[in-house]
Parts: C-alpha cells; sequence; structure tokens
C-alpha cells in the first residue's frame, strides 16, 4: 500500500487542504483530501459485502461520491469535510445498492416474464408446469443482495 493510500489527516491539515483547493482548483489537493477518506470508504463498503464484485463497486460508488462531497462543499457551514463526507459516502452505498437490488429484482424478472409471455404466446411451453429458470448464480446473487439490503437498512 502507498504512502497516500495509508494518510491521515488532522481536522487542520484537511481544512487547510479543502481551503486550498476551493481557492485554486488544482488537482493534488482534493485527492490528498479524498485519499484520506480511504480507510472510512472500504470499512464501510465491508460492512455491506462479501462478494468481491459488488466490494468494487461499493469502494468506487464511494469515491465517486466523496468527490463530488468535496466539490459541493463549504467551508461556511462549520462541518469538517470528513463528517459531510461519511454522510454523503454512506449514502451512495445505500443507494447504489437500493438500484443494484432494483435492477436485478426488476429487471430480471420483467425480463424473464416477458421472455415467459412470448413463449406461451408462440405455444411453446406448457403453462401448466412449474418452470423455474434461475440459475444459481441468479439465486446467489439475490439472496446476497437481499442480506447487504436488511444490513443497511434494517
Amino acid at each position: 500500500m502507498s504512502e497516500k493510500n495509508k494518510m491521515k489527516l488532522s481536522l487542520e491539515q484537511e481544512q487547510e487542504l479543502v481551503r486550498m483547493y476551493k481557492s485554486t482548483g488544482i488537482k493534488k489537493y482534493s485527492d490528498a483530501v479524498v485519499l484520506s477518506q480511504n480507510a472510512f470508504i472500504h470499512i464501510q463498503a465491508r460492512k455491506y459485502t462479501s462478494n468481491p464484485e459488488l466490494y468494487k463497486d461499493l469502494v468506487q460508488e464511494g469515491f465517486v461520491r466523496a468527490c463530488i462531497a468535496l466539490k459541493s462543499y463549504s467551508l461556511d457551514k462549520g462541518t469538517a469535510f470528513r463528517s459531510y463526507c461519511k454522510v454523503a459516502v454512506m449514502h451512495a452505498m445505500g443507494e447504489y445498492l437500493a438500484r443494484a437490488s432494483y435492477v436485478f429484482y426488476m429487471g430480471a424478472d420483467i425480463r424473464n416474464f416477458n421472455y415467459e409471455a412470448q413463449r406461451e404466446r408462440a405455444g411453446l411451453i406448457d403453462t401448466n408446469l412449474p418452470y423455474n429458470d434461475e440459475s444459481p448464480e441468479k439465486i446467489v446473487m439475490r439472496d446476497e443482495i437481499k442480506h447487504m439490503a436488511r444490513r443497511l437498512f434494517g
């Protein structure tokens, strides 16, 4: 792990870097502030999943939201950036999990429903037989998303 990823800033250092970024717009200041949130973002992502692919997505969502939070952050509000950023990151991860859950359930279910309806109209399937086309991967992913949603919202 590089030194940048291990960076932990004091409140004064963080405020000074935010002030420098806001006044000059130089990217190295924003990088330093966002990377100081690295540990928090990874810890939050680990709380919600053990799935490596979803973990990477949550970490990416966290860093994107930290960058957005830095752009919208105002020093005049009297709140530390780290507090502002933590709320934004947790919100982004929650939104991502809700979106992932919605896309999985609604998207897959609607596609399967439409596909089955087309096959039924064409006379290709018997509607009296039980039919389940969920692969083991879909079932595991669905259960993983349910578990994460419960941890996030429950």
